[in-house]
């Protein structure tokens, strides 16, 4: 410049147009002195490594906190697939809590993993389980309408536990047996009259008011 005296001539600093939408790392709000003071950045309290291609480069706080509203962390967006796997299994809850298995008649203190999604349970209080992952109750029946457990539990879902087992009755036939008189001597065990001078000889007991009966 020194040699040009009679050139006109000025010092000037670039400027971007509004409408450029060129990055500059000069203009980013997470750029202090050089150095990158955004604790989402991988340049965290270190030199910027540029402006090109940072995903935390923003140049108004405005545009940042929009620019994190339309984006999801990888922790995020897995926080959302897990809320979404757990949705799906509702459905898998409220058929369990209805379901009639052979693990029921046990108690929940034999019960160590979720049976809808394997998950280890944690006790709650008394017999009462639940599982921290999907939110199933387990509970032994006898204590199922305590309050403090119905105070826990509320509306969810519930597989009761420690069900009896229901008693099979043996197919006797009712005339079989007498309720007053004991077992007739003559009757065979189908329930057929073996004394042969009886009217019903060879046929079905008539009951009671039998005149052959004899214990």
């Amino acid at each position: 410049m020194d040699r040009l005296p009679d050139t006109p001539w000025h010092i000037g600093y670039t400027k971007k147009d509004e409408d450029d939408p060129r990055r500059h790392k000069s203009r980013c709000i997470h750029n202090a002195n050089g150095e990158c003071v955004s604790p989402r950045s991988k340049y965290y309290m270190d030199a910027c490594g540029g402006s090109s291609h940072c995903g935390e480069y923003a140049e108004t706080e405005a545009a940042y906190k929009k620019l994190l509203k339309n984006r999801k962390t990888a922790d995020e967006i897995e926080r959302d697939s897990i809320e979404k796997y757990k949705e799906s299994l509702t459905a898998e809850k409220r058929k369990l809590a209805k379901a009639d298995k052979a693990i029921s008649h046990k108690q929940t203190s034999d019960l160590f993993k979720c049976l809808v999604c394997n998950e280890g349970l944690n006790r709650i209080k008394k017999s009462l389980k639940k599982c921290p992952f999907c939110g199933m109750y387990y509970v032994n029946i006898e204590e199922s309408t305590e309050p403090e457990i119905l105070d826990i539990v509320k509306a969810d879902d519930v597989f009761l536990m420690h069900i009896q087992r229901k008693t099979e009755k043996k197919n006797i036939p009712q005339y079989y047996v007498h309720d007053a008189y004991g077992i007739c001597k003559f009757m065979d065990e189908k329930g057929k009259c073996n004394y042969s001078k009886a009217k019903k000889f060879r046929k079905s007991c008539p009951q009671r008011n039998c005149k052959c009966f004899k214990t």
